[in-house]
């Protein structure tokens, strides 16, 4: 939560730019239809049910008990999708801040502003932890939208130049040096205590430590990730897949590993993780090809 989230929405952002430099407005916001709220619907309706039948199992309970409470069975059932968005919450948040940030691009229709914005040096990004600072005010530790919507524009005006990528290339080690230097700060102030709340991410010490790592993550990949292999190009084409499925693969994974078996905690952590992977490539190749399916998930077609 720290730095992992906020740095998808700045890679959305980046991406942003380089989608609407080959397509019109209207394209663009049609592949966002496409490819973030279609998916959005497919996983609540098709994904959150069993999802929260599984939590149910777990916390006690069940559906129908559920539904009970609910004036209508079709109320319920929304709620019941609702409750078992898992995941998908980024899709839905990310198609929003889209529709947000259209008329605020259309403020800079000749570019002057993200020309100026490609001058920003390390220091400079540096300093722009105080927005990060100031919006992690906002909301707990998922729900900060502006922040979120901060960052998708940091991502399209500043991040977007590979001037400015290559100058946190070129400093990818003292980056990656400060943020694991403010990991242990924030380890050893925020040690056993909760980092779901409001306290935790609005904390001095962890929007550091954020928008460092977030800086040195950029600069990492832009040092180490520029090379294309066999085994990126796997993964790659099933990222997406094993971001929709993985949430309820893995709570079925972990519900059955300690159900069935009484292994140390260690050992159910690494089965329950090559489970939830193993699982996540099955789907994939499943759902994938089935052409009905696979554009409901948005999912890249499997390789002949």
């Amino acid at each position: 939560y720290p730095w992992l989230m906020p740095c998808m929405f700045l890679l959305a952002g980046q991406s942003a730019r380089c989608a609407l430099a080959n397509q019109s407005v209207r394209q663009f916001l049609a592949r966002r239809v496409r490819k973030l709220l279609v998916p959005f619907l497919a996983g609540v309706v098709l994904l959150g049910p069993p999802l929260v039948q599984l939590t149910f199992a777990v916390e006690g309970g069940s559906v129908g008990e559920m539904l009970a409470y609910f004036p209508s069975p079709f109320i319920g059932l929304f709620f019941l999708c609702m409750m078992g968005m898992g995941p998908q919450w980024f899709l839905l948040a990310l198609f929003f801040i889209t529709l947000l940030f259209l008329p605020l691009r259309a403020l800079d229709r000749r570019d002057r502003f993200w020309t100026f914005c490609g001058t920003a040096s390390i220091p400079v990004l540096l300093a722009l932890w105080a927005g990060y600072w100031a919006f992690s005010q906002v909301g707990n530790a998922i729900d900060r939208y502006p922040l979120y919507l901060l960052l998708f524009l940091a991502g399209y005006w500043i991040f977007s130049h590979e001037e400015v990528t290559a100058r946190l290339a070129r400093a990818h080690l003292p980056l990656l040096g400060l943020a694991l230097g403010l990991y242990i700060w924030v380890l050893v102030r925020w040690y056993g205590r909760s980092f779901a709340g409001p306290p935790f991410v609005s904390d001095l010490s962890v929007t550091l430590f954020g928008w460092a790592m977030t800086l040195a993550a950029l600069g990492c990949a832009g040092a180490w990730g520029s090379r294309e292999s066999s085994f990126s190009r796997f993964w790659s084409r099933r990222s997406f897949a094993r971001y929709q499925f993985h949430y309820l693969l893995l709570t079925a994974a972990v519900c059955a590993v300690t159900r069935l078996f009484h292994l140390p905690a260690a050992v159910n952590y690494l089965l329950s993780l090559a489970l939830t992977v193993a699982g996540s490539l099955g789907l994939y190749e499943s759902v994938s090809r089935v052409p009905g399916l696979r554009s409901l998930f948005a999912l890249a077609p499997p390789p002949r």
